[in-house]
């Protein structure tokens, strides 16, 4: 899908292939984008330079000796650290965290009761009962995990009582560190870290890319940050950062209202699209990724999964 219109009688849906769709209702499920480099990038994809490692198939082409610079610490990282152990890779790894640190590794927590979240109507509040929730103990041991997982149970709605100005700044100072404690790393993975720090062949680097050259050696120069270069054979991009072309398009074009001065559609708690005028629309729906800002922890598949199944429980409801 790479278009939508409105229609007399609903939404047009237009294709890449070129065909075309109407639906009376339509509900934007886009998922997750396709990652793309943190910053400005003039190359092309390449054997050395990986935009989306997801399908894992970058590995069958490095060199094992090669040294690699992996970009950004979450998951996507982790499953990197993983595949080259798999395949006994030999070369030295780089890795920029912009904390300093790895994922936690998920540990056997049991569900405990809900966190009941009091009224927040700044960012400053919702950051302290935060913290005030999980600064005991250490975030690889259950007992943390499940206050993090009790926390989780209301933090969408506590998010929405906060003024959007307020939500974007908690996205960019602690939008990365709850990322790590969300999205834990498995046993496995975090093994593989472990066992390649211990031997010294990787190196954690507490800082972000900034720029990207090539080298006459058909490497990579990296500027980083902290004012460092860093040179690499390969570079692997796993900050998992991504704009979905299609919400970018409709809110470019003014088909989806921004939601304050972000550049994330408004949307309502009941998933539909907040129109210009800020009444919510009742034939445009919105779940994902895209709503994050809009509505608040639902990064996730099985937040996501949420959303979906409570969508289709209000269209059975409209039916009857």
């Amino acid at each position: 899908m790479v278009d939508i219109r409105p229609a007399q009688q609903g939404w047009q849906v237009l294709c890449d292939d070129r065909t075309e769709y109407h639906g009376t209702s339509l509900l934007l499920a886009t998922g997750n984008p396709e990652p793309q480099w943190p910053i400005p990038n003039r190359f092309k994809d390449s054997s050395t330079l990986i935009r989306t490692p997801w399908r894992g198939d970058w590995l069958e082409r490095i060199d094992p000796t090669a040294a690699i610079c992996l970009v950004g610490s979450g998951l996507t990282a982790m499953d990197a650290l993983s595949g080259l152990a798999e395949r006994d890779h030999q070369g030295p790894i780089s890795l920029l965290t912009p904390h300093g640190i790895l994922p936690p590794e998920q540990v056997g927590w049991e569900p405990g009761d809900p966190f009941l979240w009091p009224d927040t109507r700044r960012a400053s509040d919702f950051l302290h009962v935060a913290f005030q929730m999980l600064r005991a103990g250490f975030w690889e041991e259950p007992e943390w995990q499940q206050r993090f997982s009790a926390l989780r149970s209301g933090i969408s709605t506590a998010w929405q009582q906060l003024p959007v100005e307020d939500r974007m700044k908690l996205q960019r100072r602690a939008g990365g560190l709850w990322s790590l404690a969300r999205f834990r790393a498995s046993p496995q993975t975090v093994e593989a870290a472990r066992n390649m720090r211990d031997r010294g062949q990787l190196t954690l680097i507490r800082s972000a890319l900034k720029s990207l050259e090539s080298t006459r050696s058909d490497g990579w120069q990296l500027g980083l940050a902290n004012e460092v270069s860093l040179n690499a054979d390969a570079v692997i991009n796993c900050t998992g950062v991504g704009r979905d072309p299609l919400i970018h398009k409709l809110m470019v074009t003014g088909r989806l209202t921004p939601l304050g001065k972000s550049s994330s559609p408004a949307v309502s708690p009941g998933l539909q699209v907040i129109s210009e005028d800020g009444s919510p629309c009742d034939t445009l729906f919105c779940i994902g990724p895209a709503t994050a800002l809009a509505l608040g922890d639902v990064m996730g598949a099985t937040s996501v999964a949420t959303q979906a199944a409570g969508f289709a429980r209000s269209l059975h409801t409209v039916e009857k």
